[in-house]
């Protein structure tokens, strides 16, 4: 196997400078791209975001085009194979220290509070990121083959909101509440699974050294987070002059157990020690992907491997299975009547509750298909192919 890693990484434990960020991300980006323009066609199935004829209603008009019609099955066969497989919470076990119902409770206590610790750090109002972290882990990993997650500490959580330049009153009294609400059960664990793409790792490390992330902050909240850099002599303040405060600016983290930097553009915001004294994103592969024989190496293969995958032909001709029996079905509900007289006047006519003065041999229906049983036949067989 080709190792895609080499030579693009500088030394994690080195204080980084811009020029390496950069050259990193660049490397990264090339490395991941088929991969991540993979993943998005099995998001787009997903999210029946995808049109079941592919190029045939490609520059069509919207009148001349084929029906698009997607099942539940596209969605409900990768929900219903994360449940079936996948427990919503993990769960410990603490062997006792000794013998006895003391040590054995002791043991049975520990177990309980780990537990609620992850359940609630699964469920944290005001989290980034709706949903319970291992089940959207578990949907990606049928998706794509891969995914992502943040593990860290909620250092935030401790701090006393102060109301930042440009934030509008009703917002700060809204993260003020939250603090109130929350800061005396404070749960140190923070866990967050990103966008496929929003970071980027080495192609195949599960504890990859580096990471890449790039995320959205309102303009208002990078200015507040550099000017306190700045003052602790971390950094540059990054001014939002001639913007509003409420925009959304992309910028980029670089994560390794020893630095943090944040960049904007090509500007170096800040650099400052990790206080987790780890990397805290990880990555995570399918356990049945496997390196194709004869061919170069590359993470797309990967994620090509999945079970998504492996079932769009499927589901395509499915869909396109029920599209066209659908159509078949509305043209004879609603099939155009052919008449052999003044077209313009029958159809006046029609307008009307009395039709007068019309031959009814003069009157027809449009001629339509019949369905071959054949077409019913596909259907039963496609179902029983996805089960």
């Amino acid at each position: 196997m080709t190792n895609n890693n080499a030579g693009i990484l500088t030394d994690p434990h080195r204080k980084p400078d811009k020029d390496a960020i950069l050259k990193e991300w660049g490397a990264m980006e090339k490395m991941w791209d088929g991969a991540l323009k993979a993943k998005a066609e099995a998001y787009s199935y997903y999210t029946q975001d995808y049109d079941i004829w592919g190029d045939f209603n490609k520059g069509r008009k919207e009148r001349t085009k084929r029906a698009s019609i997607h099942t539940p099955m596209d969605v409900a066969i990768i929900k219903n194979a994360v449940n079936a497989h996948l427990a919503y919470h993990p769960t410990f076990h603490r062997h006792p220290n000794g013998e006895g119902e003391t040590h054995a409770t002791a043991a049975t206590n520990v177990e309980k509070a780990l537990t609620s610790l992850m359940v609630d750090a699964f469920n944290k109002p005001g989290s980034s990121q709706p949903g319970i972290p291992t089940k959207v882990n578990g949907t990606e990993l049928m998706l794509t083959s891969h995914t992502t997650a943040f593990i860290g500490w909620d250092w935030d959580a401790l701090k006393r909101p102060e109301k930042k330049e440009g934030e509008e009153k009703a917002d700060f009294q809204r993260r003020e509440w939250e603090w109130e609400s929350r800061h005396l059960t404070w749960n140190p664990i923070k866990i967050e699974v990103p966008a496929p793409g929003e970071v980027l790792f080495n192609s195949t490390d599960t504890r990859p050294t580096v990471a890449i992330r790039r995320k959205k902050m309102r303009a208002y909240e990078l200015a507040a987070w550099t000017m306190d850099k700045q003052g602790k002599g971390l950094g540059t303040a990054w001014d939002m002059k001639d913007r509003d405060p409420y925009d959304e600016i992309t910028v980029m983290e670089r994560w390794t157990s020893r630095w943090v930097a944040v960049m904007h553009e090509n500007d170096l915001l800040a650099v400052e020690d990790n206080t987790y004294w780890m990397q805290p994103f990880i990555q995570q592969w399918a356990g049945d992907v496997v390196s194709i024989a004869g061919k170069e190496f590359s993470i797309e293969q990967w994620v090509r491997q999945a079970m998504m995958f492996r079932v769009m032909d499927t589901l395509r001709v499915m869909n396109q299975n029920i599209a066209a029996k659908h159509s078949v079905l509305i043209n004879g509900a609603y099939a155009k009547t052919i008449y052999a007289g003044d077209a313009r006047e029958y159809a006046e006519q029609q307008e009307g509750d009395i039709i007068g003065n019309v031959n009814p041999d003069d009157v027809s229906i449009e001629k339509l298909p019949t369905l071959p049983g054949q077409m019913f036949a596909e259907s039963e067989e496609l179902r029983r192919n996805l089960e």
